[in-house]
């Protein structure tokens, strides 16, 4: 997890801290998955939690990604009004 690297946010709006958190979470997914492939048939307990971290980082950054959506979804319909 060290090499994920934390940028102070210059912006503070909704979509730029979540874009932010997307970021972070993606980094997280790369050092889990590479984590469970190094114990892959070497440490199953390592390995067994690493993919349950994977799967729940996951499901943090599809969450993310749907406030996103949810996000431009309304901009445009407030556009459109």
């Amino acid at each position: 997890m060290a090499r994920c690297k934390y940028d102070t946010p210059t912006e503070f709006d909704s979509v730029s801290l979540l874009n932010q958190n997307v970021a972070s979470e993606r980094c997280a997914i790369l050092r889990y998955q590479e984590i469970a492939n190094f114990t892959n048939g070497k440490d199953y307990t390592t390995c067994d939690i690493a993919k349950h971290i994977l799967a729940e980082e996951e499901d943090h950054e599809q969450d993310l990604q749907d406030y996103l959506n949810d996000i431009a979804k309304m901009k445009e319909s407030f556009l459109k009004k």
